[in-house]
C-alpha cells in the first residue's frame, strides 16, 4: 500500500487499489481553528491525485508535534466530524510517544491518549485500527486482552520503523504479535508500517499482512527508480527528469517494480 505525502509533480490521478494518507496533511490550523482542507471523497483524491475508486486509509502514526496538534483541537473543534464525510476506510491509531527512560504513568497515560481517539472516532462512525505499542511485556498483556474483550477488531498495526528496524528486535515484537494471535484463537490482519524486511515471516503467521510504505513516493521525489540487477536483487538508481517533467511515469514504475519486490519478499521470505 503506497504512502502518499501529497500530489504535487504529477498530473494524473494514481490508479491504485488503496493508498494510505496522513491524516494530519489534511488538518490544518486556520483563523485559531482546526479544520479539513477537504471537504469530500471526490476532493479528497483530487488533493493527492489518486484515482475515484481508490480506497484510502489514514495513517495515524507520526511524528510527535502533529500527534500533539490533533490531540490539542480533536474534541473543540469536532476533528471527527470532518473526517467522517471523507469516507475513508480505516483509520490507524496515533502513536503517542513511549519511551524507556520515563517513568511507567507516562507511556501508560500515552497509550491512554490512543484509546480515547480510537473511541471517539469509532463513535463516530470511523472504523479504526490500534496501532499496538510497547515497551514492556505487560504493554502486550494489555494488548491481548484488549483484544479479547473487542472482538470486533480485526486489524492491527505496527510500526517498524521507529526503534525496530533492528531485525532482531523486529522479530521479537512479531512474534509478541503472533502470541497474541494464538491466545485469542482467531486471525488478525497485521498492517506493517514500514518494516519490509518482515513480510516473508508475517506473511506465514497472519491471516493477511499489508505493508505501508513510503519507499516508492520518496524515491520518486528524489528521481531515483527501481531497477533489478543482473544478479536478481533490486536497487534505487538515479533517474533524471527534465525540468517541470511530470513524475507520473517513474511513480507508476516505482510502485510496480516495489509491488513486485514485495510480493517476492512475501512468497519467499528473502530480502
Amino acid at each position: 500500500m503506497p504512502m502518499i505525502h501529497h500530489g504535487n509533480k504529477r498530473d494524473q490521478p494514481l490508479c491504485c487499489e488503496v493508498a494510505a494518507i496522513d491524516p494530519y496533511q489534511i488538518m490544518r490550523v486556520k483563523e485559531s481553528r482546526y479544520r479539513a482542507i477537504v471537504s469530500d471523497p471526490a476532493e479528497l483524491r483530487r488533493k493527492f491525485k489518486l484515482a475515484d475508486d481508490t480506497k484510502i486509509i489514514l495513517r495515524g502514526t507520526a511524528k510527535d508535534k502533529p500527534l500533539e496538534r490533533y490531540w490539542q483541537y480533536r474534541r473543540r473543534d469536532k476533528v471527527m466530524d470532518a473526517l467522517l464525510p471523507l469516507k475513508v476506510s480505516l483509520f490507524i491509531g496515533p502513536n503517542f510517544s513511549q519511551f524507556l527512560d520515563v517513568p511507567r504513568t507516562d507511556n501508560l497515560y500515552n497509550r491512554k491518549r490512543q484509546l480515547l481517539c480510537l473511541s471517539e472516532l469509532s463513535a463516530a462512525g470511523i472504523s479504526v485500527a490500534p496501532h499496538l505499542s510497547a515497551t514492556m511485556p505487560a504493554d502486550w498483556k494489555f494488548w491481548s486482552d484488549y483484544l479479547s474483550d473487542n472482538s470486533e477488531v480485526d486489524h492491527v498495526a505496527f510500526n517498524f520503523q521507529t526503534g525496530y528496524r533492528n531485525f532482531k528486535q523486529g522479530m521479537i515484537a512479531l512474534r509478541a504479535i503472533e502470541s497474541m494471535q494464538q491466545s485469542l484463537g482467531r486471525p488478525l490482519s497485521l498492517v506493517l508500517i514500514g518494516g519490509a524486511q518482515y513480510l516473508g515471516e508475517a506473511s506465514s503467521i497472519f491471516d493477511r499482512t499489508t505493508l505501508i510504505d513510503s519507499a516508492p513516493f520518496v524515491k520518486t521525489v528524489k528521481r531515483q527508480r527501481m531497477v533489478e540487477t543482473p544478479t536478481g536483487k533490486r536497487s534505487w538508481q538515479r533517474s533524471r527528469t527534465a525540468i517541470g517533467q511530470p513524475l507520473d511515469d517513474l511513480f507508476v514504475d516505482n510502485i510496480t517494480q516495489y509491488t513486485d519486490w514485495v510480493n517476492f519478499q512475501t512468497v519467499t521470505g528473502l530480502n
